[in-house]
């Protein structure tokens, strides 16, 4: 048994895009049900930026009640602004609803701050049609918004399995929420949380340095959100993106996807870059990456 997995980056309130796409790999918006093989998984920042945001949350909360464990919602920095637990930072244009029903998702752990995802099967990435890339022959990934760095790894007892690190980031929730970086212009080496890590100079970068300096492996592949190291509507990467991340990175312009490898695995970057404004005659549906994984 097989179950398809669909895996989106940031929405940014966008739902028209989002909405497309649920609709291509079958879901009923209508009747709120995904189908029966299929997985879907939200890396977080569903809301702000666009005009849906509530419209988006009362969605995904209608989905993640009807379809149980069909749809697994990364937590991001936007809706940890939403969290007793989180730092405000972004001028709020959410409802009393939305806010209630993403602090009740994080209380009872519907949505999470991290997420497995084990036993990918490989040649289900591309249904023999051509060869595989690397990023296609790792076996399991962790699910974050910003990504799990070297040294939060190696402080939460260097786990060598998908599940094993999110369950140890998900009881370090709390602290996750508040451990901000460069994204809030402040600097921490490496100890930002992966809520609130970038790309480019965060997971990667510290990642890199310590394969560099040591020899150390990062023992899963990475699916993250957040930041997007390539300036998709510009072609062309951002400014503060280093030269070594573009060296070891391949950009997928036409799925708005940058994936980098380091440590002997892959980072996909899965946000799509998505600003205050999308027109829908351009950006017709929000993309996904989809593999399959062992039921």
């Amino acid at each position: 048994m097989t179950q398809k997995v669909y895996v989106f980056g940031d929405t940014g309130g966008h739902g028209l895009q989002l909405f497309k796409s649920l609709q291509e790999i079958g879901v009923d918006l209508e009747k709120r049900t995904i189908p029966e093989d299929v997985l879907i998984i939200h890396l977080g920042d569903l809301i702000h930026r666009g005009p849906l945001s509530n419209t988006i949350v009362g969605l995904v909360e209608d989905l993640i009640l009807l379809n149980p464990g069909q749809w697994l919602q990364v937590l991001g920095n936007h809706e940890s602004q939403h969290l007793k637990q989180g730092i405000s930072f972004w001028a709020c244009d959410c409802n009393h609803y939305t806010v209630n029903t993403i602090q009740g998702w994080y209380d009872s752990r519907t949505a999470r701050i991290a997420w497995a995802i084990e036993d990918v099967l490989p040649q289900r990435w591309t249904e023999g049609g051509r060869p595989l890339g690397q990023e296609e022959l790792i076996g399991s990934f962790l699910a974050t918004h910003g990504g799990l760095t070297f040294p939060i790894w190696k402080n939460i007892g260097r786990p060598q399995s998908a599940t094993e690190a999110a369950e140890l980031l998900v009881e370090n929730s709390d602290w996750a929420m508040q451990s901000v970086g460069e994204a809030m212009g402040m600097q921490r080496f490496g100890v930002v949380g992966p809520v609130w890590a970038r790309a480019a100079n965060e997971t990667y970068a510290y990642w890199e340095m310590a394969e560099r300096k040591d020899g150390e492996k990062m023992p899963f592949g990475q699916l993250i959100g957040h930041s997007a190291p390539f300036y998709f509507s510009k072609d062309t990467w951002f400014g503060n993106t280093s030269m070594e991340f573009r060296r070891n990175s391949k950009v997928l312009k036409d799925e708005l996807r940058t994936i980098a490898f380091v440590a002997g695995s892959a980072i996909i970057c899965m946000d799509p870059n998505y600003g205050e404004y999308l027109d829908p005659k351009t950006h017709l549906k929000q993309p996904y990456l989809t593999f399959e994984i062992k039921a």
